[in-house]
């Protein structure tokens, strides 16, 4: 339910004490990365707890492939780091604010913010 600048889910989280318990958790989440692979390990991305990208590192057979097999396997090297650190946020928010479910709470956000222009689509 949403109540002037205040939201508050079934179980009585407020987006001010979700707020409070994000800021507590703060410096946790600034270092927050998730690691996704493709190609055998071949290509590694690491992305941050916001869904950015922080690095994409190529083994030496990586570049082996044609440049399309290499754009998938980024693609998807990116989209699994980005799915790792969603997830280790979840994990934080789920351990610093006990009975709140930040999946519930997503999906029923989802639709109502658009992601950033450029960003790549999440999978999910």
């Amino acid at each position: 339910m949403i109540v002037g600048d205040a939201w508050e889910d079934g179980a009585g989280w407020t987006s001010d004490r979700l707020l409070a318990a994000a800021d507590a958790i703060q410096a946790d989440l600034e270092q927050v990365v998730g690691t996704g692979r493709a190609a055998d390990g071949q290509v590694v991305a690491t992305a941050g707890a916001d869904g950015s990208v922080l690095e994409v590192a190529f083994g030496e057979r990586a570049m082996r492939v044609g440049s399309q097999a290499l754009a998938e396997h980024v693609c998807s090297a990116v989209a699994d780091a980005q799915d790792d650190a969603a997830a280790r946020v979840r994990e934080l928010m789920g351990e610093a604010v006990e009975g709140f479910d930040l999946s519930a709470a997503e999906e029923r956000l989802s639709g109502l913010i658009d992601p950033p222009p450029g960003a790549m689509p999440r999978r999910g």
